[in-house]
């Protein structure tokens, strides 16, 4: 029997999410299937949801497709989580909410931290999750396992191992470096553990914009303990304000003296880069 949580101020589940469809159940009015992409705020035993979907009860329609914050104050468990939304906002409007000094302060910081993680990066992708897929040397270990009959598939495991996935990311628009291919491969913590469940989920069909940094740039948290691909892939998104909705791109851009390119035959080219291609033919 699905069991509600009571409603208090430290059970509010706050997240980033987009619908995908109408719940299953005709008998729940305005019930949808909601992919949660990124947690805001949430009590701990909520921190494994992020990247999964979840049943949402909303206060008004909503449309497939919408991406929108989403404000819980109850929630229930059972085959799915369900929660129970207060309000639906815009992801712009979320972050400048009414909310006082502490809201506005948390707002601020969240918007300096995607600057820096932006300006940061050697590539700020926008485009769309195609796939994910398991490193090659966790493919190669779970070979050589099943091969000589041992029961640890992918070798010992660190009480935070973060769980490597790599995202195979299609560019639609490039706002900030140069790159010759089309897609891009994306190394990211699948881990719901305590020190990675904030780090972003990338998830088969996500539109999103993306902050590529390199593997041996990466967050210190992920040289710690943990071994990042060497090789391809190059690039890696671990910080929450590293993937951004693709709403504020166009936020993003005014970031870069360059404005974002569309891919173009044989790769993909800042504004910039294009110019000067153009100025050393003549």
């Amino acid at each position: 029997m699905a069991k509600k949580a009571a409603a208090a101020t430290d059970s509010r589940f706050v997240f980033r999410g987009t619908v995908l469809s109408a719940a299953p159940s005709s008998a729940v009015k305005n019930g949808y299937q909601v992919r949660v992409d990124e947690i805001l705020e949430a009590p701990s035993i909520l921190a494994q949801y992020n990247g999964r979907t979840i049943q949402v009860v909303a206060p008004i329609s909503l449309k497939a497709g919408r991406t929108a914050v989403f404000r819980a104050s109850g929630y229930e468990f059972g085959e799915t989580l369900t929660a129970h939304v207060d309000s639906v906002e815009e992801p712009a409007d979320a972050l400048v909410s009414a909310g006082g000094p502490r809201r506005d302060a948390r707002a601020a910081a969240a918007a300096r931290r995607m600057r820096e993680r932006m300006q940061g990066a050697e590539l700020v992708v926008a485009g769309m999750v195609e796939s994910v897929q398991l490193p090659e040397e966790v493919l190669t270990a779970r070979a050589l396992t099943a091969s000589s009959g041992s029961s640890r598939a992918d070798g010992p495991l660190s009480e935070h191992d973060p769980q490597w996935r790599h995202a195979v990311v299609r560019i639609d628009r490039l706002h900030k470096g140069n790159h010759r291919d089309k897609k891009v491969v994306v190394t990211f913590a699948a881990s719901d553990d305590v020190r990675w469940f904030k780090a972003p989920k990338l998830q088969p069909g996500q539109r999103q914009v993306i902050a590529l940094h390199r593997t041996d740039e990466a967050a210190p948290a992920a040289k710690r303990g943990a071994t990042m691909a060497a090789g391809r892939p190059r690039y890696a998104a671990l910080d929450r304000a590293d993937v951004q909705p693709l709403e504020a791109q166009e936020e993003i851009a005014q970031l870069f003296s360059a404005a974002p390119a569309a891919v173009a035959a044989g790769g993909v080219r800042t504004t910039r880069t294009a110019k000067r291609s153009r100025k050393a033919r003549t």
